[in-house]
C-alpha cells in the first residue's frame, strides 16, 4: 500500500474562508481581472449580474442598486466638464449633424412651399372648370325641361344647347391640352414625398435631442458617454446617404416640375403672402397688447380700491377698540391669458444652457 499525501488542513481553511468572503453579501462584487483600487472598479451591468447568478450566486444580490453603464467611475467633483476632450469631440460632432439636418430641411421646405403655391394654383383652375361645365350642363337641362312653360322656341333651346355643349367640349378639351390634371396628380405625389423627407429628418433631430443638453456630461465618465454617442453618430451617418440621395431624385423631380419662370412666380407669390401674413399677425399683436394694458390697468384699479377700504376697516376696527375681525379676503389674483399651443411652445432641442 502506497503513501498516501498528508492533507493540509490549514490551506484549506483559508481557501474556504476566502471563498465565503467573496460571495458574501456585505463585500462588493468584484469581477476578477479588476485591481482592488475604488478607482479602477467598472461599472456592473445588468448582463454580468446575470452571468454571475448562472455562475453560482447565492441570489443575494438582487436587492443591489443597478449601476447604469454610462455612469462609470465619477470624476473629481473639480472636473471642468465641458473643457474635456471628449466632450469637446462630441459637441463638434453634434453641431455638424444638426447644421446638416437643418439645411436639407430648409431647401425642402422651400421646394414643397413653392410645389404648395403651384398646387394651389391648379386646384383653383380645375375647380373653375369643373364648377363652370357642371353649372352650364344644369342650366341646358332646365331650359330644355321647361320649354313649353316658358314658351321657348325650338330654335333657341336648339342655339343654347349648341353653345353650350360647344364650351363644354371646348374648355374640357383646353383642360386635357395643358395637362392640368395629369400635372396637379404629379405635383401632389411629389409634395407627399417631400412630406415623407421632412418627417424623416424631424424625426433625426428628434433623436438627437435628448443630446443637446450639456448638464447629461455632469458626473459622467467622458469614455463611455463617447462611446454612446458613437452608437447615435453611426446611426446618424448610415441614414444620412440614404436621406442625400433621396433628396436627390427628388430635386430632380421639383426641377423637372417646376422650371425657372415657374420658380421665379411663385417665389415672388410667396414674398407677397409672408408680407401679408406678417402684417395680419402684427395687427392681431398689437390687439393683444392693448388687451395686456387694459388687463393690466384695470388690476390695478381694483387693487387700489381693495387697499382702500382696508385702510378704511383698519381705521374703524381701531375706533371700535379691535370689536371687528381683520379684513381676511384673499388677495386678488390674476388670471392667466388663453393662448394657442403655437404661441407658448418652444424649441426644446436647441436650447443650451450656459456652461459657466
Amino acid at each position: 500500500m502506497s503513501e498516501e499525501n498528508p492533507i493540509n488542513v490549514e490551506a484549506i481553511s483559508n481557501e474556504t474562508n476566502a471563498e465565503n468572503a467573496i460571495l458574501s453579501t456585505e463585500s462588493p462584487v468584484v469581477d476578477e481581472t479588476t485591481e482592488t483600487n475604488n478607482d479602477s472598479i467598472p461599472p456592473i451591468t445588468p448582463n454580468n449580474e446575470e452571468n454571475e447568478d448562472d455562475d453560482g450566486g447565492d441570489g443575494d444580490d438582487e436587492n443591489a442598486p443597478l449601476i447604469i453603464p454610462s455612469r462609470g467611475t465619477v470624476p473629481n467633483e473639480n472636473t471642468e466638464w465641458f473643457k474635456q476632450p471628449q466632450y469637446i469631440l462630441f459637441s463638434n460632432e453634434l453641431k455638424n449633424i444638426k447644421k446638416s439636418n437643418l439645411i436639407i430641411l430648409k431647401e425642402c421646405k422651400e421646394a414643397k412651399r413653392l410645389l404648395d403655391l403651384k398646387f394651389g394654383d391648379l386646384t383653383d383652375v380645375i375647380n373653375r372648370i369643373q364648377t363652370s361645365v357642371i353649372l352650364f350642363s344644369t342650366i341646358s337641362g332646365f331650359f330644355n325641361a321647361t320649354k313649353v312653360q316658358f314658351g321657348l322656341s325650338e330654335e333657341i333651346i336648339s342655339v343654347m344647347s349648341i353653345t353650350i355643349s360647344t364650351y363644354v367640349s371646348l374648355i374640357l378639351s383646353v383642360s386635357k391640352y395643358f395637362k392640368y390634371d395629369e400635372s396637379k396628380e404629379g405635383i401632389q405625389t411629389l409634395r407627399e414625398k417631400f412630406s415623407v423627407l421632412h418627417n424623416q429628418i424631424e424625426h433625426r433631430m428628434d433623436v438627437l435631442g435628448p443630446w443637446n443638453d450639456p448638464n447629461l456630461w455632469k458626473y459622467s465618465d467622458p469614455d463611455v458617454k463617447l462611446r454612446e454617442w458613437d452608437v447615435v453618430k453611426a446611426n446618424m451617418h448610415k441614414e444620412y446617404a440614404e436621406l442625400i440621395n433621396n433628396k436627390q431624385k427628388l430635386t430632380t423631380e421639383f426641377e423637372i416640375i417646376m422650371d425657372t419662370k415657374s420658380r421665379n412666380a411663385y417665389h415672388i407669390t410667396n414674398k407677397q403672402l409672408t408680407y401679408n401674413n406678417r402684417v395680419r399677425l402684427f395687427n392681431w399683436a398689437k390687439k393683444e397688447m392693448d388687451l395686456e394694458d387694459v388687463i393690466d390697468d384695470e388690476y390695478d384699479k381694483r387693487e387700489q380700491i381693495k387697499d382702500e377700504r382696508k385702510e378704511k376697516r383698519k381705521k374703524r376696527i381701531e375706533s371700535n377698540h379691535g370689536s371687528e375681525k381683520a379684513d381676511a379676503r384673499p388677495k386678488l389674483k390674476r388670471r392667466h391669458s388663453l393662448s394657442s399651443n403655437h404661441e407658448v411652445m418652444e424649441d426644446n432641442w436647441d436650447e443650451e444652457e450656459s456652461h459657466a
